[in-house]
């Protein structure tokens, strides 16, 4: 019996032995340091990437020390890549110092496209690209400042200076662009790119967003993303590039994505701001006793026989002796101000190839040079990857952000006060006893404007069989937003006037794909992918408003005197209360193809149809051909001893986006609650036949 149990316990050992042997035998440990050819110094945050041929997978980053230490498939390789160096290729072994030159191009990029990370230079339509390390250390409350003049082609216009307004980005061949107002009340016309952060498509032109001229807190999407946390962001620049996208990318597609922690080491980074906001040159003046001398001058000019009662009918002119008028006052210094802000970053990032995790915490405060306007940012995002083995990978993310807005008057756009129209430096300041609607409506109005933003998403990918993977992205992505505004009515031609605004919108968001990979004989490079979205959007507003109320310390909803207020119900519209709530679904496939010849001639197909339910039923779906060719010149043989050139290629691309030119109303009407349908006022005619 106990020979028979020894005899056990020995086959178990030797094949737990076995076992061992046989696991190690299928994997290869990678690890070494990497420098810059430079200096020798480490480069920390380098990408090291498992590389078979054309598969490419991720694995962790260097850490603070330049090392990294990664397991291997037989058979694979090491890609070592960073931003603005050349990317390269090595065979695993436990001792390696690799070596990173700078590159001259930046084709070995790798972006995402229709999402699908590619290689730049595999790439036929036109695509730009912005990194961290090029807005670094510039603080800002919107991304969209910090791409203006960044990317050709690209026009990027802030309609107002306010801190956390949005603006309006333009992209060349891809945009209609028009203006509204006249003058300094004029505006650029919203027309946005379709943002994609994180594989997440964001609206930027939602509808309580504008905050132009328009109702709500006017915050944009982008205000509400620490710029500190943005990694890279890939400008579509043409139809082909953005074909995949559909009807929502026609006015161009720009991809956000963020940064994660790929790092054994955990890294803590902090990253602190303090900047001031100086006034911008303003008008030469003249004040206190040269401007009495200048407007008696002017009388006397320009005057006739009656100068002199001209003169004696303005006491702030003729009544030098009253101190009431003695002023010198500086009303561009009342209404203008530099202002001190700061901003605090703190990342948490680590992890290794089977889990790797990042978490991030931003506050901003920013206050603009007008007088009681400015932008509060409290930002928290959280990512998790987890990739257990070769075949499944799950990424998922939770972020949620406050964004609080002071809006002076309440007007973000056209709040121009002093720049208009300068008031006399004799009349003393804006008090209860004199208003100066101009100066008092920015400076003593009140207002509470808040966005809250939640967005989450889950992305799990499985490779089903060799090279075919199948990937679902879900996302739910809410927006709350809220104003209260309160006038005095010192402000307001002596009526006082409450406004109340909330708005709710919640996109639910689902995109399934499979794909296919290969490469044949190391040259022969294939890939076609098709894929499916799904959309289904809700929103609602209310606003109330009421004017004239008893005092400047009480507010309402109080009714004080119907003749003079307003109430409401959703979107304020002309002066009147008006409900508004809707709900639109889409539908989206699409399909892309994809050949290259060693990287050298590149063949890109792709197709795509969106339906929405407010199109009309004859023409519910609106499709997007594409098909781009690329030859990458510098590959061929004759130019191999034109060592001056590193990158040469031509490109000929061709594509159809159709930009949504309706919206729900247009195929359901729409009614107010004053009586009009479609802004056509309704009439009923009672008729009585005897």
């Amino acid at each position: 019996m106990k020979g028979t149990i020894k005899i056990f316990i020995a086959a178990i050992c030797m094949l737990t032995v076995f076992k061992t042997s046989n696991i190690q035998a299928q994997t290869v440990t990678a690890s070494g340091k990497v420098v810059s050819a430079d200096d020798l110094k480490p480069v920390v945050g380098a990408t090291i990437s498992a590389w078979k041929g054309r598969s490419i997978k991720a694995l962790i980053t260097t850490d603070q020390l330049g090392n990294f230490n990664v397991k291997l498939n037989p058979g694979e390789e090491i890609e070592v890549s960073y931003t603005g160096f050349i990317t390269i290729h090595h065979p695993a072994s436990d001792t390696m110092l690799i070596t990173l030159e700078r590159a001259a191009n930046d084709m070995s990029q790798v972006v995402v496209v229709g999402y699908q990370r590619k290689n730049k230079e595999t790439i036929t339509g036109a695509i730009t690209r912005i990194t961290a390390e090029d807005i670094k250390d510039i603080p800002s409350s919107n991304l969209e400042e910090l791409m203006q003049g960044r990317v050709p082609g690209l026009n990027v216009q802030m309609n107002t200076g306010a801190p956390g307004f949005r603006g309006a980005a333009t992209i060349r061949g891809l945009s209609s662009i028009g203006a509204t107002g006249a003058g300094s009340d004029a505006y650029v016309n919203s027309n946005s790119p379709l943002y994609i952060v994180d594989g997440v498509p964001i609206d930027a032109d939602a509808g309580f967003e504008y905050g132009f001229q328009s109702i709500g807190p006017g915050t944009s999407p982008l205000s509400l993303i620490p710029v500190e946390d943005i990694e890279t962001v890939d400008v579509m620049l043409d139809a082909q590039a953005t074909s995949l996208y559909g009807s929502r990318g026609a006015n161009g597609v720009i991809v956000i994505t963020t940064k994660k922690g790929k790092s054994k080491i955990p890294i803590i980074t902090y990253i602190g701001n303090y900047f001031i906001n100086t006034v911008p040159p303003l008008r030469n003046t003249i004040g206190g006793k040269d401007e009495r001398l200048l407007r008696v001058n002017t009388v006397y000019e320009n005057g006739d026989y009656d100068y002199i009662y001209e003169i004696n009918n303005r006491p702030f002119i003729s009544d030098s002796l009253n101190p009431f008028y003695n002023n010198s006052t500086d009303w561009q210094g009342i209404y203008y101000t530099p202002t001190y802000n700061h901003s605090h970053n703190v990342s948490i990032a680590g992890g290794d190839q089977v889990l790797n995790y990042k978490s991030n915490l931003n506050f901003y405060s920013d206050r603009g040079v007008i007088r009681n306007t400015g932008f509060d940012r409290y930002a928290a995002t959280m990512s998790l990857g987890f990739n257990p083995n070769e075949k499944l990978r799950v990424n998922a993310q939770v972020f949620a952000a406050v964004g609080k807005k002071l809006k002076g008057s309440g007007n973000g756009l056209t709040e121009v006060g002093a720049g208009s129209n300068i008031a006399s430096s004799l009349i003393p300041g804006p008090s209860f006893f004199l208003d100066v609607s101009q100066f008092s409506g920015a400076i003593y109005s009140e207002n509470d404007a808040k966005t809250h933003n939640f967005r989450s998403f889950i992305d799990i990918s499985y490779e089903i069989i060799k090279n075919i993977r199948l990937s679902t992205n879900t996302s739910y992505d809410y927006t709350q937003d809220s104003e209260d505004f309160f006038k005095p009515a010192a402000a307001d031609a002596n009526r006082t006037r409450l406004y109340g605004f909330s708005a709710r919108r919640s996109d639910l968001y689902n995109r399934s794909q499979i794909n296919y990979s290969e490469t044949y004989n190391e040259k022969h490079n294939f890939y076609a992918s098709v894929f499916s979205e799904l959309r289904v959007n809700n929103s609602t507003g209310y606003v109330i408003e009421n004017r004239n109320g008893p005092n400047d310390y009480y507010w309402g909803p109080f009714g004080y005197n119907s003749w003079y207020s307003n109430y409401a119900g959703v979107q304020y519209n002309s002066g009147s209360a008006t409900n508004e709530y809707n709900t639109i679904h889409t539908i989206a496939l699409a399909a892309n193809v994809q050949y290259n010849f060693n990287k050298k001639y590149i063949l890109d197909l792709a197709f795509r149809q969106d339906g929405s339910s407010y199109a009309g039923e004859n023409n519910r779906w609106a499709r997007n051909p594409s098909f781009g060719l690329r030859w990458n010149v510098e590959k061929e043989k004759f130019m191999e001893n034109v060592k001056w050139v590193t990158s040469a290629a031509m490109r000929f691309t061709y594509g159809i986006n159709l930009r949504p030119t309706s919206n729900i109303y247009a195929s359901q009407g729409q009614f107010g609650v004053r009586g009009t349908y479609n802004s056509n006022t309704c009439r009923t005619d009672i008729r009585i036949f005897t």
